[in-house]
């Protein structure tokens, strides 16, 4: 049985080409996606996830609550599964909030809006 886990993801984005895939590119979520198939079995893909994500962010920048969601084994409570996944994870990233959702919860749907906050230096 698997359960849908909403998160609260920060993250320095210096490292990062941005949130979103890219070839011979390192992102924040194929960081993210790295940290969790290492805890789940051998045959999980990326489909068996159910992956949904916020928003996307472009390079080097960083989040202080980049919400996403996907499916673990449900053998694997909310703090044991934060607490593996945070243990996988680099230091410049970190998940700081699980919780169980329903598995029918589309991120997408519930979002009211994103707040961006710049920092310029003269």
């Amino acid at each position: 049985m698997w359960q849908r886990r909403l998160i609260s993801l920060s993250y320095q984005g210096t490292a990062y080409s941005g949130f979103s895939s890219s070839p011979n590119c390192i992102t924040v979520k194929d960081t993210l996606y790295h940290s969790i198939f290492s805890i789940l079995p051998k045959a999980t893909t990326a489909e068996n996830l159910g992956f949904q994500y916020s928003s996307r962010t472009d390079k080097g920048v960083h989040a202080l609550d980049q919400k996403c969601s996907f499916l673990l084994p449900s053998y694997f409570s909310d703090i044991k599964a934060m607490q593996l996944l945070n243990e996988r994870l680099p230091g410049d990233m970190k998940i700081v909030n699980m919780v169980s959702v329903d598995n029918s919860f589309v991120l997408r749907d519930v979002v009211l809006g994103k707040d961006y906050y710049y920092w310029l230096s003269f």
